[in-house]
């Protein structure tokens, strides 16, 4: 701990150490009894730390796929190691790392894992992050930080005992229905309860059924809590190692204000895992008003299921609706106000906003609402021929491409140094709100050759990459929004551009299927109305 940096973090995190090798005023205490630092084989450290250490030390940089614990310096376990394991393989069951001893990768010394852990006992773990310095952005949008932000939650929740909640059931999801509830309306309360969740790379970790689960109203059992219901199975028996369970929660005698409902899961070996949360809004009748009605589609009447999401611009109050895809039904209790509707519309039909609608307390405001299809400016399935398009060599039909029975455009065995485009353009006047979709098989070198769907909206001058892609053999679904420069444009560029290297090419190349260009936008509105009007609609 030479560096300042360093220095300061062991005096933030530990406090100071005296010669005895006991730190004391750091953020973190040492809770050990006997000796700390005895000469045996154990390498650094001390006796165990209790089981119920509550926090944890982690240390975030890359890069190689990897979680770690102590020790570095020695294959010898640590003396909280079975635990250390047991943590370390659920974190690595959501950033999908490899799990692992410090020393498995190369002996270190003074890693800060080691450094807090001898010194304090508390659990302390090194996420190595992805396999390379400098993530490129999409792997790391993408992955990286989803992956690990989901590890970091399991670790939040596991605080109180990282030595013991980790080798009990994890609460892996949780809901309650309604989210806003009329005091003495009972809450439904569905969870998912999972022990199986370890990355068992490098060795097992036991897995155990799921024996119960319990439900905590505004805290938990080390905080007093008392349990307000217990859950059951839904597929009647605990006796699996993952389990759907529920609960119906009471809501009488509640003060209006929102309440947090967490849920812990036990095993079969007696051990409690970490819990989950989530968070329950209670109003008394007269507080609460009602927004229902249907959704639909305008051309056919037919009932649609979509999202919609209610806010009140005034208190900030948002909340969610689903519709029926049966009946296009939908029910939204909220706070009276005036609120604004945004309904986010299923592929193939456009968005719709409805401002100022006004919801009375103790009454139910009817709004049924019609969706607008979606127009295609382009609709391509390659089987007529070339529709419009301009295709650089290598680029050509190709009828039976692997794992595609139709035509579809393709580089098969394309060339070194190539940079060949597959292009057209698209008058999107009176258009906005635009979406690409098409089906791709990308069959290059991996890292080396690349398909990128480009645009421009300067007539080709400067070009944006929308997707890129390499070295996948299988075909995929891929829908991208274009972005609103491209809005009302008479001149869009669009173009699938294939580059290689200089050296090893693969024989089935890019191949491009099924491309679809949606719009709205007023022209497309202004479409359909003239249709309905001119089929006799009054």
């Amino acid at each position: 701990d030479s560096e300042p940096e360093t220095a300061n973090l062991v005096a933030y995190v530990a406090g100071s150490c005296g010669n005895d090798g006991v730190c004391t005023g750091g953020i973190l205490p040492d809770l050990r009894a006997g000796p700390l630092h005895p000469v045996n084989v154990s390498g650094d450290g001390g006796a165990a730390a209790p089981t119920t250490y509550p926090g944890m030390f982690l240390d975030i940089h890359s890069a190689a796929d990897l979680v770690l614990w102590p020790w570095g310096d020695t294959p010898s376990a640590a003396p909280n190691g079975a635990a250390l394991r047991a943590f370390g393989k659920r974190l690595a069951w959501f950033n999908q790392y490899t799990p692992e001893q410090s020393d498995t990768l190369y002996p270190t010394d003074g890693a800060t894992d080691d450094n807090f852990y001898g010194s304090l006992g508390v659990p302390a773990f090194t996420f190595e992050l992805d396999q390379s310095f400098f993530e490129p952005c999409t792997p790391l949008l993408n992955k990286t930080i989803p992956d690990n932000l989901m590890a970091l939650r399991y670790a939040a929740r596991s605080l109180h005992a990282p030595y013991l909640l980790p080798g009990g059931p994890d609460v892996t999801s949780l809901s309650a229905s309604p989210d806003l509830v009329a005091a003495g309306t009972p809450v439904a309360l569905h969870a998912r309860l999972d022990d199986s969740r370890f990355n068992q790379t490098n060795g097992t970790e036991p897995v155990h059924n799921v024996a119960s689960a319990a439900a905590y109203m505004d805290g938990l059992p080390w905080e007093g809590a008392l349990a307000v219901a217990a859950l059951t199975a839904d597929d009647g028996a605990f006796n699996s190692p993952a389990e759907n369970a529920s609960a119906s929660i009471s809501t009488t005698g509640l003060a209006s204000g929102t309440h947090l409902l967490f849920v812990q899961g036990t095993d079969a070996s007696a051990q409690a895992g970490s819990p989950n949360a989530v968070f329950v809004e209670v109003a008394q009748p007269s507080e609460i008003a009602t927004l229902a009605g249907t959704i639909s589609a305008l051309a056919d009447g037919a009932p649609l299921a979509a999202t919609l999401r209610v806010t009140n611009p005034i208190s900030g109050e948002t909340r969610t609706a689903t519709s029926s895809a049966v009946d296009g039904g939908y029910l939204r209790p909220m706070h009276a106000g005036t609120v604004d509707i945004h309904v986010d519309a299923p592929d193939g039909y456009l968005a719709e906003d409805i401002s100022g609608v006004d919801l009375s307390a103790g009454a139910t405001q009817t709004r049924d609402i019609v969706l607008f299809s979606a127009c295609n400016i382009l609709d391509d399935d390659v089987e007529p021929g070339n529709s419009g398009w301009t295709a650089q060599t290598p680029w050509t039909r190709v009828n039976g491409a692997t794992g595609n029975s139709s035509y579809v455009w393709a580089t098969p065995n394309y060339g070194d140094n190539l940079s060949a485009s597959l292009s057209r353009t698209l008058d999107l006047s009176g258009y906005s709100g635009s979406t690409l979709s098409f089906d791709d098989r990308c069959d290059t070198e991996a890292t080396y050759d690349f398909g990128r769907v480009e645009i421009s909206v300067n007539g080709g001058g400067n070009w944006t990459t929308l997707y890129q892609c390499d070295g996948r053999t299988t075909w995929q679904h891929n829908r991208i929004a274009l972005p609103a420069s491209t809005d009302n444009l008479a001149d869009l560029r669009l173009r699938f551009r294939l580059t290689s290297d200089i050296n090893t090419n693969r024989p089935g190349g890019w191949a491009i299927d099924n491309i679809v260009v949606e719009s709205g936008g007023a022209q497309c509105r202004a479409d359909q109305l003239d249709r309905i009007f001119a089929d006799g609609f009054e």
